[in-house]
């Protein structure tokens, strides 16, 4: 009798096994079925997915599930108040760091917020998504975000915002490759941003690169677009004539008779603001045919309140009165047909609460069956499993204390080594000590040959100095002497004195003020610049330092005029010198050779 009862509850678990794995693999049938449909046919997909199992689905399989779903109900313009399941699907992603599903999960969270109409939450949630997003490559979902944030940023008045996030949104939809429509889209929202902010140039440029896409791909659609929303900035901006024009283009390209009537009434309420009654009266009156065939009571009001604004400024009170009676007429259907949906979306979220109730009650049923049943088997497979682990420890013990002892072995060995290595090192630290010792030796002898090079070159560049120096005094002393003669032979008449005379120009004719000055340093290096950082504020010409220096040589007044000037004008060379002595702080009538001896080290030696 027991081990009938074994058997039979072994057959039952193994029934239920088996029909648990068939319905989850038509539970994962359907929604791979529901995959594939949900972008282009998404009342499809959702009736695939109104078929699956959902008792059977694990924690997994129902975050995939309402994620599908929501996508699904979102693609065939459902409302999503109340799917707040996606609130907890994306929150299973993310703590399992799955990013892909993670970003599309809160993205349609956002989505389902926006319909809740709790702005902060889906600001919240975008933000949320994008490293998710980012991490899984999905440029086109990063453009969605960012374009909604800019939405959102747009709405609260946060304009520099939304054009942040509007050009983020332009950067994924290029990466994501063939979006222009939406790249069209945000640079119109782009450009609206920056005609609020009253940056019209960079408003006009964004409405002209949209413009400039839409012809390249040509989406005449799209160019009706941005022309009027052109024509729409041109009458923010109160330039009506601008206005004119682009509504006139849009037009002439739209084909679409709601968006042809919207663009009459706009042309008509430009014209009536630019006091034209004809011409306005002529677009109020092609648009009443198009919206009329419209039948859209929102657009048949604002039509009447139109042609009422054009009668009264014509001065026709009646006709004016006429079109605000029709007027108030619209308005009262419209207040009624709102309250009348406000009845139906009540009754649809009632009923909406109703059928999640059901499903949760049916759901914890199945879950309670699973349960029970889960139970039973997991006792038998404990105690199956017990016995197999009690056999597989003493097993796991004694492979343990064989490779305890292997290990020991292993060990002992890797310490002889250490220790032969050890003392392999300790000789060879000698070994590299001697020979840094020997090194060191060898330096230092190399260090007292290289002192006594040093010390001969030395002494030679002294002598090779002072030899250089007295030749270059003798120069100047023979520079000095030949003024000398040329000044003797000045004072004498007759053709040998006129020879020499001019023979001596000629040789003095290269000795300029900067030749002077490079032989001078030739033999003092040093010395000019020594004058000049000596007395920087002076800011000595390089005249009045050739002057300077040759007084320290002792060269006369009318040697240093025959020598800078080439003449014998010997007051010139005074004024110099006044004006080196008040540059260098020195008496009047001082002596420039004993002052700068006495402050310039070369001349001192």
């Amino acid at each position: 009798m027991k081990l009938y009862k074994i058997i039979l509850l072994a057959l039952l678990c193994s029934l239920f096994v088996s029909c648990a794995k068939w319905g989850k693999s038509e539970n994962s049938r359907l929604m791979q079925q529901a995959q594939g449909l949900v972008e282009h046919a998404p009342d499809s997909a959702l009736m695939l997915l109104d078929s699956v199992n959902t008792a059977l689905l694990s924690r997994k399989g129902t975050a995939e599930f309402t994620l599908l779903r929501v996508q699904a109900r979102t693609n065939a313009d459902r409302d999503l108040t109340f799917d707040n399941e996606i609130f907890r699907a994306y929150e299973y992603f993310a703590k399992k760091k799955d990013a892909k599903n993670a970003a599309f999960a809160g993205f349609y969270s956002a989505l389902v917020a926006n319909a809740q109409n709790n702005t902060t939450l889906q600001m919240d949630y975008y933000i949320k998504t994008l490293p998710f997003a980012e991490k899984a490559n999905k440029y086109l979902l990063l453009g969605k975000i960012y374009n909604n944030m800019g939405f959102l940023n747009y709405d609260s008045d946060l304009y520099n915002d939304a054009i942040t996030n509007y050009r983020k949104a332009l950067k994924y939809y290029k990466a994501a490759g063939n979006q222009y429509r939406r790249e069209i889209f945000t640079m119109n929202d782009m450009a609206n941003a920056f005609l609020i902010e009253k940056q019209t140039d960079s408003a006009q440029f964004y409405y002209r690169k949209s413009l400039e896409l839409a012809q390249w791909h040509v989406d005449t659609a799209q160019q009706v677009i941005i022309y009027t929303n052109m024509g729409v900035a041109g009458k923010k901006m109160e330039q009506l004539d601008t206005a004119i024009f682009y509504y006139r283009k849009s037009s002439r390209l739209a084909k679409d008779e709601s968006e042809k009537a919207y663009i009459y009434k706009n042309l008509a309420d430009i014209y009536h603001e630019k006091k034209e009654l004809d011409s306005a009266g002529y677009y109020i009156s092609r648009a009443e045919p198009l919206y009329q065939k419209l039948d859209n009571r929102y657009a048949m009001a604002s039509l009447n309140y139109s042609y009422y604004q054009i009668e009264k400024s014509g001065g026709n009170y009646r006709k004016a009165m006429e079109y605000l009676e029709v007027y108030a007429q619209y308005q009262d259907e419209l207040n009624d047909s709102r309250d009348r949906q406000l009845l139906l979306d009540m009754q649809k979220k009632y009923d909406t609460a109703l059928l999640e109730n059901e499903f949760n009650r049916e759901k914890s049923r199945w879950l309670t069956a699973t349960a029970i049943l889960g139970c039973g088997v997991l006792a038998l497979a404990l105690a199956v499993f017990y016995a197999r682990n009690e056999n597989e420890k003493k097993k796991t013990a004694l492979e343990r204390a064989e490779k305890e002892n292997l290990e020991q072995q292993l060990a002992l060995e890797k310490m002889k080594r250490e220790n032969m290595e050890n003392q392999l090192a300790l000789e060879k630290m000698e070994r590299e000590k001697m020979e840094q010792q020997i090194a060191l030796e060898k330096m230092e002898r190399e260090k007292e040959e290289i002192k006594k090079e040093l010390e001969t070159v030395q002494n030679l560049f002294s002598r090779r100095v002072n030899e250089m120096r007295n030749a270059i005094i003798d120069k100047l002393g023979i520079i000095k002497g030949i003024t000398g003669l040329r000044q003797e032979v000045e004072v004498k008449k007759g053709m040998t004195h006129e020879k020499m005379k001019e023979t001596i120009d000629q040789f003095m004719a290269g000795f300029t003020v900067k030749k002077i000055m490079e032989t001078i340093n030739e033999g003092y290096p040093g010395l000019v610049e020594e004058l000049k950082g000596k007395y920087p504020q002076a800011q000595l010409s390089d005249r009045e330092i050739c002057v300077c220096c040759l007084c320290i040589f002792g060269f006369e007044n009318n040697e240093i005029a025959f020598l800078i000037e080439k003449n014998k004008k010997t007051k010139a060379v005074e004024n110099w010198k006044t004006i080196i002595r008040k540059k260098l702080g020195i008496d009047d009538y001082g002596d420039i050779q004993k002052s700068l001896k006495a402050q310039i080290t070369g001349c001192q030696k």
